[in-house]
């Protein structure tokens, strides 16, 4: 018993040193030799030969001074996250990232070309270190006891009356769901079959309110099985940018990305991966998309 005690405490401690990491790499300030760019679109071979020739990726970032090689017949499309500026550079190109655009040194010059969703507000593209803090925190290890949350979970919503969704833990269970205010009073409680909740449409969610639900059930033995999950309803103007920088149908792959990190960035994680999943399609070769377009 007292092995199986020390094995608990040591994956707390674990957990926690991951959390403390994450925490100070989302924090940290701001230093010279931040990402200054970003990749946002990639078909072929792309090289980072400042660095013993590593494999960029969709979303790879890039300081000042990398030198990017991109092979013939390949493509690739960077933005300069401070001013939004995007360029595209059509192999064969060698290029250096200067402090505000990328410089051609071979091949191929980079041509800069706008930035449609940049255009429609002001908004500036973060690098994307809590969208890499995400990966890291889609990847820890959940307790087995705990029901499978699949939306609404450590984000902001754009909805006033969202549907709670979760995985069914064994066939014919009925599952206990509660939705909680911010003042911790129930708002709504029912008992169903499914796995997805819906709340009345006589409630309406309180725009910036937080709000936390929870679901349980219990399996043909006995065995608890439960979660609890938290989200905040997006303010009028987070709600007013999210349609106005949305995507229009035929908008180019890149576009789409910077969506999908603003989203990121403003919290509205599920909103993200329901673009990272339709992006993560677009290019299946590519490992960043696909963790991110996971639940």
């Amino acid at each position: 018993m007292a092995g199986v005690n020390l094995m608990k405490v040591n994956y707390l401690m674990a957990k926690t040193f991951i959390f403390a990491m994450i925490f100070l790499f989302i924090s940290s300030p701001a230093y010279a030799d931040d990402p200054i760019a970003m990749i946002t679109d990639l078909q072929g071979k792309v090289e980072l030969t400042s660095s013993s020739g590593k494999v960029l990726t969709i979303l790879s970032e890039l300081k000042v001074g990398d030198e990017v090689s991109v092979s013939s017949k390949s493509r690739a499309i960077l933005v300069i996250l401070d001013s939004g500026q995007e360029y595209d550079i059509t192999g064969p190109a060698e290029i250096k990232l200067g402090r505000t655009a990328p410089n051609g040194v071979s091949g191929n010059a980079p041509k800069p070309i706008g930035s449609t969703l940049l255009a429609k507000a002001p908004v500036k593209i973060q690098p994307l270190k809590v969208t890499q803090a995400a990966v890291l925190m889609r990847s820890l290890e959940k307790d087995k006891s705990e029901i499978k949350l699949l939306n609404l979970n450590d984000t902001k919503t754009v909805e006033n009356n969202p549907s709670f969704s979760w995985q069914v833990v064994a066939p014919e269970l009925a599952y206990k769901f509660q939705l909680i205010d911010e003042t911790n009073n129930s708002v709504f409680e029912t008992s169903l079959n499914g796995t997805t909740a819906f709340l009345p449409s006589s409630i309406k969610l309180k725009e910036s309110s937080s709000y936390k639900w929870r679901v349980s059930t219990k399996n043909s033995n006995g065995k608890l099985f439960s979660n609890v999950g938290s989200f905040t309803v997006a303010s009028e103007e987070l709600k007013s940018q999210f349609n106005s920088l949305r995507p229009d149908d035929g908008t180019e792959f890149s576009q789409r990305v910077l969506y999908a990190v603003w989203l990121e960035q403003t919290e509205l994680k599920d909103e993200a991966r329901k673009y990272w999943k339709i992006l993560s399609e677009e290019r299946t070769d590519d490992p960043f998309l696909k963790v991110l377009a996971k639940d």
